[in-house]
């Protein structure tokens, strides 16, 4: 026989087993199994059957809301991706923390997530040389709010080069200045090592920031350079009386005698010079030239212009096709993809071109572009890139239409017009086309386009072409406007919808691409109707049970009914057996007006299917 304790055991553990079938996923999981990561911000709660953020915020890296199943677009990471990735060569960062993959930043930034850009100052300082080999620099801190980047400094280096084809020169860092963090504060330092006389010298400071994590750090940005070199002037002319003549200079040595020294051989020396070097002559000798200012001679070569050398073999890679002395260009600057001054003798590096390799190649399938225009060996541009060189970024939606309602074979999107500060690439926009297939093809339809482009808000109703109960995704994709005929009339495809379900069976099924059709909340009813089922045949056999105790009692029970045995006799017990009954049927009398009373049952012990 089955008691109450019994039953109520049984009771609690079929409901516990509800309670576990039909609990909700543990935090930050949702969908069928709870297999799917939610994306919400701060871990915040989402939906255990479709994921959709309670908070409506996304997580770190990730877009799309309410669903926030989708990373941020290209080139952009961080809480409401909201930050801009500062990696070499463009290229995408981690969408959390925005580190690069190969670890090194843009060379402008540096810092946690590459946000923090280097210092730089935008005002070339103040030089002038006060006499031989003194030279005093002067400029002021570093001042975020006039300057670029962030700060703080934590030194500076002025840098030096030497103007003059007579040396390979290069920018030197020459001094070191740590800052005081005042604004507004000046400095001024003299320089007297490393200087050659008479010769003239483009100045600059250079600054570096500060790292806490690295120590020190060797990244700075190059300051602002002067506009003229300045003349660290150590020789004069001879002055009346001195002993030397006019094809000679004269140099004052540390003890004040003077020191006459021949001028350069490709000076007029019926003019005289100013100095050792060519750049000092007061003019050239026959056969050369120079151009005004602290320039040198240059022969007047027979060669065609961009050659030099003997019978003029060699080829001079100036840009504008500047003067070349024996190969060094006297304008300093390259021509277009060439680099390394004064020869100009390399080509731009890997995924660089142009004047200064200052931009970026495009090609599909990360081709090599040509150095000088920038145009790819298979005449095919990067698939969000066009136009003369590839340079046109293509307009692009960063995230997918909105879905506004979905019945059967009826699907509503919205979307909002380009817009060059929100979403990706540059306009004007030709044309508008709402694009879906079903999830598991390849084949993509193109039921509606769009060229009205004077609206703000659009709205696509999609009606037919797609089949009773399946799955389907949606995209909208931007044709760009002809520039000048640059322009190759082609779409970039839109950000992909999650995924949609066609319900036309009535069945709950899921909206969001998440692996599984069948939603899990109908699994989960289907099993609470099932263990309500078998309780219910549980109480049922309890209740048949307890009955039938009734109409047969236990055999070890001594139950005596009158109605059935008038003439019975109660069975006679020795007297240290028997026992008094008298209080038993007072207490019973005092207890309740609710006992019921029944004269035909005499006194015995009562039975209770419940005891």
């Amino acid at each position: 026989m089955i008691n109450f304790k019994q039953t109520a055991w049984i009771v609690g553990v079929l409901a516990l087993l509800i309670a576990v079938t039909y609990s909700d996923c543990p935090i930050g999981y949702f969908g069928v199994d709870c297999s799917q990561p939610c994306h919400c911000f701060n871990q915040e709660l989402c939906d255990h059957d479709t994921g959709k953020c309670n908070g409506w915020k996304c997580a770190e890296g990730y877009d799309g809301l309410p669903f926030c199943q989708e990373l941020c677009p290209m080139l952009q990471f961080g809480l409401d991706c909201s930050y801009k990735c500062h990696c070499p060569l463009d290229d995408d960062c981690n969408k959390v923390n925005g580190s690069c993959p190969g670890g090194e930043c843009h060379r402008a930034y540096f810092g946690e997530g590459c946000q923090k850009k280097l210092p730089r100052l935008l005002t070339a300082p103040q030089a002038e040389f006060f006499s031989c080999n003194n030279l005093t620099v002067t400029w002021k801190e570093f001042d975020a709010s006039k300057d670029d980047g962030d700060g703080p400094v934590s030194h500076y280096l002025v840098s030096i080069k030497a103007n003059t084809t007579d040396i390979v020169s290069a920018w030197t860092p020459i001094y070191t200045v740590y800052s005081r963090k005042r604004i507004g504060l000046s400095y001024t330092v003299i320089i007297s090592r490393g200087l050659i006389p008479n010769v003239a010298y483009y100045v600059r400071v250079d600054t570096v920031s500060i790292d806490t994590n690295k120590e020190p750090l060797k990244k700075y940005m190059n300051g602002r350079e002067l506009r003229d070199p300045v003349l660290n002037q150590c020789t004069f002319p001879c002055l009346v009386g001195t002993p030397c003549t006019i094809d000679t200079y004269c140099f004052e040595q540390a003890d004040s005698s003077v020191l006459c020294s021949p001028c350069h051989e490709d000076c007029d020396l019926s003019l005289g010079c100013d100095g050792p070097l060519s750049e000092n002559c007061r003019g050239c000798k026959p056969g050369f030239s120079k151009t005004p200012g602290f320039f040198p001679c240059l022969r007047a070569s027979t060669c065609p212009v961009g050659t030099y050398g003997t019978e003029c073999q060699n080829q001079c890679f100036c840009y504008n096709n500047d003067l070349c002395e024996q190969g060094k260009c006297t304008g300093g600057q390259c021509e277009r993809g060439r680099t390394g001054l004064p020869m100009c003798l390399e080509f731009c590096p890997e995924q660089t071109f142009d004047l200064d390799c200052s931009l970026m190649c495009h090609c599909k399938d990360n081709e090599e572009c040509n150095k000088v225009e920038g145009s790819c060996p298979s005449f095919q541009c990067h698939d969000d890139w066009d136009g003369l060189g590839c340079q046109r970024r293509l307009p692009k939606f960063s995230e997918p239409p909105k879905l506004l309602s979905s019945t059967c074979n009826n699907v509503t999107l919205g979307w909002s017009s380009f817009r060059e500060n929100v979403d990706i690439g540059v306009g004007p926009i030709a044309q508008y086309n709402v694009m879906f297939k079903e999830t598991d093809s390849d084949r993509w339809y193109n039921p509606l386009n769009f060229s009205n482009l004077e609206d703000t808000h659009y709205l696509a109703i999609i009606n037919s072409g797609l089949t009773p109960d399946s799955m389907y995704q949606f995209r909208i994709d931007i044709m760009a406007s002809e520039i000048d005929k640059l322009f190759v009339r082609r779409f970039v495809h839109g950000e992909l919808t999650q995924e949609i379900f066609n319900n036309c069976s009535g069945y709950d099924f899921k909206t969001a691409a998440f692996g599984e059709s069948i939603s899990q909340k109908i699994q989960s009813r289907f099993l609470i109707l099932l263990l309500l089922l078998l309780i219910c045949i549980l109480l049922l056999y309890i209740i048949l049970e307890n009955c039938k105790s009734k109409k047969h009692p236990p055999a070890d029970v001594n139950v005596n009914f009158a109605e059935d045995a008038p003439d019975s006799k109660e069975p006679e017990l020795p007297e240290e057996l028997m026992i008094d009954n008298t209080e038993d049927l007072q207490t019973t009398e005092a207890e309740g007006e609710n006992e019921l009373e029944d004269e035909a049952l005499p006194t015995f012990k009562r039975f209770s299917i419940f005891s």
